[in-house]
Order: C-alpha cells, then sequence, then structure tokens
C-alpha cells in the first residue's frame, strides 16, 4: 500500500503556488534575471527508482532541513540541460564544460535552496534552515536518510529564464511531507513513538544543547582556512627559499577545508573580496556535529 496517497499528494501540491513563487523571486534576485518555475509532472518512487532515473552525471544539490526529523532534499538538473543552465544563469560566456558550470552559478543554486526553505517553511508555520548543503557534478547515489524509505516524491520541473527552458528534478521524502503538512502517514503500532512527539524530543534535544553552549558562547575560536597539505623531508625544508614552490594535495578548484581551532566544520571556495580573500561555505556539517566539534575546542 502507497504511503503517498493521492489525499496526500493533493495536499502538499495545494503549496505548489507558494513554492514556486519562492523560488522565482530568490533564484531571480540571486541571478539578477528573470526565472520562473512551474511543476510539469509529479509521480512517486521509490529511492532506487528515482536514483536510477537520473543517468550519468547530473548536477546535484543536496541538503537536508534541521531540527525535524531525518531528511533528505535533492535538486537534480542532468544531461544537456547543466550547460543550458550555464549559459542562462552565468554572467558572460556559457562555460565550456558541465563541471565549469557550478561556480559561474552557485549563488542561484544557493538561491533555489533558500527558496525552498522560505516556502516550505511557511506551509509548516515555522522558519526552515538547510544543512549539510551539497553542490556537485557527481553520478547520484541515494542519499543515506533515504535507505529502507518506501517512497519518495518526484517532482518534474520546468525552469524558465528569460525564456529559456531547462528542465529539473525536486526530489522530496516522506519526512518532509508530513512536516510540511503537520501529519504522520505511518500506521504506527501502539508501541511506536506518533511523529510530532518525535518532532518535540528533536527541539527539546536541540534546545539543550543550545543551552549548554551557552557557557561557551564569549569565548575566542581561531578559525583557519587550509589550502591543503604536504610532506616534506628536513632537507627538502632547509632547501626552501624565495620563489619555491609547494605543491599540495589538492585539485584547482577542490573545496578548501575551514577548520576551527584545527577542527573541521565545513568547506568552501576561495572569492575575492576588494583586495582581500575569503571563502565562500559550501558545504558545512550538520548543527549537531558543529555543536559537538566547538564544545571540544572551546
Amino acid at each position: 500500500m502507497p504511503m503517498i496517497t493521492e489525499e496526500i499528494l493533493s495536499q502538499f501540491q495545494s503549496h505548489f503556488e507558494t513554492i514556486w513563487s519562492e523560488l522565482s523571486k530568490s533564484v531571480s534576485t540571486a541571478s539578477g534575471k528573470q526565472v520562473e518555475f512551474q511543476s510539469v509532472q509529479v509521480q512517486t518512487l521509490t529511492p532506487s527508482e528515482a536514483v536510477n532515473a537520473v543517468s550519468g552525471q547530473a548536477l546535484t544539490i543536496q541538503f537536508e532541513f534541521t531540527g525535524q526529523a531525518p531528511n533528505a532534499q535533492a535538486f537534480v538538473i542532468q544531461g544537456d540541460a547543466i550547460k543550458l543552465a550555464g549559459a542562462a544563469l552565468a554572467e558572460g560566456e556559457a562555460p565550456e564544460d558541465e563541471e565549469s558550470v557550478i561556480p559561474e552559478i552557485r549563488p542561484s543554486l544557493e538561491a533555489i535552496v533558500q527558496g525552498l526553505c522560505a516556502s516550505l517553511g511557511t506551509a509548516a508555520g515555522t522558519s526552515l534552515i538547510a544543512s549539510d548543503l551539497a553542490i556537485r557534478y557527481q553520478t547520484w547515489v541515494i542519499p543515506a536518510q533515504w535507505e529502507g524509505k518506501p517512497e519518495v516524491l518526484e517532482v518534474s520541473i520546468e525552469m524558465s529564464v528569460e525564456g529559456k527552458k531547462i528542465p529539473a528534478k525536486w526530489i522530496v521524502d516522506l519526512a518532509t511531507i508530513e512536516f510540511t503538512l503537520g501529519i504522520s502517514t505511518a500506521d504506527s503500532p501502539s508501541n511506536e513513538i506518533p511523529f510530532e512527539q518525535i518532532q518535540e524530543g528533536a527541539r527539546a534535544r536541540e534546545l539543550e544543547a543550545a543551552s549548554g553552549l551557552d557557557r561557551l558562547m564569549d569565548i575566542p575560536l581561531e578559525i583557519s582556512v587550509e589550502l591543503g597539505r604536504m610532506k616534506l623531508m628536513v632537507r627538502e625544508i632547509v632547501e626552501l627559499g624565495p620563489g619555491s614552490i609547494i605543491e599540495v594535495n589538492k585539485a584547482a578548484g577542490e573545496p578548501v577545508d575551514v577548520l576551527v581551532n584545527g577542527r573541521l566544520v565545513a568547506k568552501g571556495e576561495v572569492v575575492v573580496i576588494e583586495d582581500n580573500f575569503g571563502v565562500r561555505i559550501t558545504e558545512i556539517l550538520n548543527r549537531s556535529d558543529r555543536l559537538n566539534r566547538i564544545s571540544e575546542v572551546a
């Protein structure tokens, strides 16, 4: 028996107008171009079917919402649509290959996540924050949160950028539908914990962790950005001089590590802000892991 019934699907689709409106506004602002979204087809699939439907390499935006039951979201652009997205959203000339599209249109991709947070948060009557954000060009695999789940919802989307049509997919799991609608679809035995209690417990644990961290809020921490590492012999160190080049273990374009007192908390890309270097965060540990690591270093 399907978990996502026609009634539940109809309720969730009733929020689509708000979702597409928020996405259009968010991405239009980030790109400086007129962007519109609409759904073309909605269907339920098993997680394996959803992933297998994405053949070859794809541009994937994957994240989850903090403070909710374990969930995962994926926004997928594949095939020729990747270059089309680059040509439509990037400034200047279109990137030459699919992988180089990501840095050119990253603000627009991050705006998609912001739009989904805003629209689904409005539907659920809460403020949603995305974590574990990963934007990659890769062969897509099943997110760990979907293992053992019976169904996901796949929404085929048409993204229009100043008249150019770009097909994409938004794949949402059952947990997201549940907290958006404020329901539980599971036929739970009486000894199982209701979904609402799971939510309350998660919020309570988060508040408890936050209150324990209050004592540490005024402690200064050192943030460093690590480009890469390598090992040298003492002889090689002694021979270093002005003009020497040290080759690190990362390829050009790879994310750099953001460390708090020597402990990894995020990854990012190097940017130039006027005459200074900066780092734009692209991936970050989930809230609980960050709290644990910050507590350790403090």
